[in-house]
């Protein structure tokens, strides 16, 4: 199926896969900065130094790394 039209015109699909890149991108942002905004409370809660309260952080991040790795191979097989 084309991306575009024979007309020039932009299909519904590529308007579709852009709104869903984009939203991925707003929550992907919108969870950063609710994790941004509770790193001193879990860190008194826990008692966690440095590294370990920079490791749960950086979780998210490791997440959506694998998570793209995984998605961008079953893109492929699709």
């Amino acid at each position: 199926m084309s991306s575009h039209t024979t007309d020039g015109k932009i299909s519904a699909r590529l308007i579709g896969i852009a709104l869903g890149a984009a939203l991925g991108g707003l929550l992907f942002g919108y969870d950063s900065s609710i994790v941004n905004g509770t790193v001193d409370a879990v860190q008194e809660q826990f008692g966690l130094n440095a590294v370990t309260i920079g490791f749960t952080v950086s979780c998210a991040l490791i997440g959506a790394a694998v998570g793209a790795w995984v998605a961008g191979v079953v893109a492929e097989r699709v």
